[in-house]
């Protein structure tokens, strides 16, 4: 009976000794409710206003970026409103609503596979999301009469994902 007291209390001293496991650090996580608009810039020139900017999904999935143009003449409604224009190969842009070029809505469309959805060709997503744009994320300058703005903000402007399909 001692020779068993005392391998239990050899035990629990052993036991007592071993530091118990550090819990191993949380994963880094990432915003996926927005998209990510950088690089913003828009002009008014002899009666075309221009537009380029990138947008980023931060969403692991995809990690995808694309640089976004445009043009129209100024003074209309000849910017993509009812129906998204290209990027490139994922994105697509459109303008929810165009006050000036120093107060506007962007909608922005990203199209992606995502096999965990279930076999193609129902195993593409497409977010939708929308960010505004104001005068005090841009810097503007005149000269001879042309209007040049650029995004000013060291992050980038969000673009809310509002909705999504499947």
């Amino acid at each position: 009976m001692q020779f068993f007291i005392a391998a239990l209390l050899a035990i629990s001293t052993i036991v007592a000794a071993v530091p118990a496991p550090v819990p191993a650090p949380a994963p880094a996580t990432v915003d996926t409710s927005a998209f990510e608009v950088s690089n913003l810039s828009i002009q008014k020139v002899q009666g075309t206003i221009t537009i380029s900017f990138s947008v980023h999904d931060p969403n692991p999935l995809t990690n995808a970026t694309e640089v976004c143009k445009g043009s129209w003449s100024a003074g209309s409604n000849d910017y993509p409103k009812d129906t998204y224009s290209a990027c490139g190969s994922a994105f697509a842009w459109n303008m929810q609503s165009f006050k000036s070029v120093r107060s506007f809505q962007l909608g922005l469309e990203h199209a992606y596979v995502d096999d965990a959805v279930g076999p193609p060709p129902m195993n593409w997503i497409t977010n939708f999301g929308h960010g505004n744009v104001s005068s005090d994320l841009m810097s503007c300058k005149t000269k001879n009469g042309a209007l040049s703005c650029l995004q000013n903000t060291p992050k980038p402007i969000r673009a809310t994902i509002y909705a999504s399909i499947a």
